[in-house]
């Protein structure tokens, strides 16, 4: 899995339509099967939150396997908490999961 906590990483460049790969496509080109990025900036608290609370949810299983849905399902859960602090789309619709 690759967590790209920065602003815009699955963001690519209208000015340059025809280089459509933006750094989240690079990643999961280059074989991470789950990705997490955003699509526009992201306010700098709620980085380390989201994090938090993914790593938590997928580590919290005593399996030494983690299921590429879990990633998925752990960044719902995750964006649900912030959402409940932070209802404003601005703040919690930014974080995406691309992966199989």
């Amino acid at each position: 899995m690759a967590f790209l906590s920065a602003c815009e990483t699955a963001k690519g460049d209208f000015n340059q339509p025809d280089q459509v790969v933006h750094l989240a496509a690079a990643m999961f080109f280059a074989g991470f099967k789950s990705v997490i990025a955003t699509l526009w900036s992201m306010a700098d608290a709620d980085g380390p939150e989201i994090a938090r609370s993914i790593y938590q949810n997928i580590f919290s299983s005593e399996s030494d396997h983690i299921d590429p849905d879990d990633i998925a399902y752990a960044l719902d859960e995750a964006v649900t908490k912030l959402r409940t602090v932070q209802p404003e789309p601005l703040r919690w619709a930014p974080y995406i999961h691309l992966g199989i």
